[in-house]
This record gives structure tokens, C-alpha cells and sequence, in this order.
């Protein structure tokens, strides 16, 4: 079954950015992870991702049956939370890559948002989800809303994992 893949979390390493900048560019994301003008951000943001290392900031590679698979952590811009998966490590295992970065992560010390395009339900249902699994409540911990077609959450300072 696609949910019992292992998924690990691994800090980002030199030889990560390669990977980074080519997955940070793939043209497929558009549309879908993001709009065509957050792609042009990306020939700054993909290589940025390397650098949240240096400045300790909650950034890891998803590894998904020992392969390199996407990534989950802070965009290096503007702080949201952000992750993605390569296509063929989808089904199961962007929840739990998510989740496991929160529960590393919380409690955030500044508010901390994420947005989605609003046509990917898939990435939605995975944050709402993984926000929820680490005994997170809507309406009190965190925001979920609309904002020019993208669907936004945000996690409030201050709140801490309770699982």
C-alpha cells in the first residue's frame, strides 16, 4: 500500500542542492503547486532552500523509500510553510512528511501561514490534516480561508504539538 512507503525527514545537505534547484524549477508545478508568477521566484527561492540550513531554519529533504522525494519546510522569502513531492512519491506520504515537520517545528514563534492554489484539494485535505493530527483545532489554533484563488492556513504563535 502506498501509505506504508517509509518517509523519512532529512536535513538538507550540499549535496541536496542540486536537487532543489531542478525540482524548485520543474515547469509541471505550475498550475499545481504554484502560479506561473510564483515560478519566476523561483530561479531565486529553489536555491534559497539550500541556504535555510545555514541559517537553522526548520528545512528538510522528504525521502520516500530512500530516494530523495520533495520538500518540507519554511520558503526562504516569505517564511511560509511550504512542501512538495515528486509525483511518483505521492499517495500517503505528503501527510506524513508534513506531519512530521510540524511536530518538529511547533510551537512556531511568529504566526506562520501556507496557501495552496485553490484546485489543488489534494495539498488542502493534506495540511488540514496534518494541522488537525497534531491536535491542532480550526477556528482556534488555526485559520483556513480564501485569498485571490489560492486557499491560505495559518497557524497561530505560540501553539504547541499535542500529540
Amino acid at each position: 500500500m502506498p501509505n506504508e512507503r517509509e518517509v523519512e525527514l532529512r536535513s538538507i545537505s550540499a549535496r541536496d542542492l542540486p536537487f532543489l534547484v531542478r525540482s524548485g524549477l520543474d515547469r509541471e508545478r505550475v498550475g499545481v503547486q504554484y502560479g506561473a508568477d510564483e515560478y519566476r521566484k523561483q530561479y531565486r527561492i529553489a536555491p534559497m532552500r539550500f541556504f535555510n540550513k545555514l541559517t537553522r531554519t526548520q528545512s528538510f529533504i522528504i525521502w520516500v523509500e530512500g530516494q530523495r522525494a520533495g520538500y518540507v519546510g519554511l520558503n526562504p522569502l516569505s517564511t511560509n510553510i511550504e512542501y512538495y513531492l515528486q509525483p511518483w512519491a505521492r499517495g500517503g506520504t505528503g501527510g506524513r512528511a508534513l506531519s512530521a515537520f510540524l511536530q518538529r517545528s511547533l510551537p512556531f514563534e511568529v504566526e506562520r501561514s501556507a496557501f495552496m492554489i485553490g484546485s489543488n484539494e489534494r495539498s488542502q485535505a493534506v495540511m488540514r490534516s496534518a494541522l488537525v493530527g497534531c491536535g491542532l483545532v480550526s477556528g482556534v489554533d488555526f485559520e483556513e480561508y480564501e485569498i485571490d484563488g489560492y486557499r491560505g492556513f495559518t497557524v497561530r504563535s505560540g501553539v504547541p504539538n499535542r500529540t
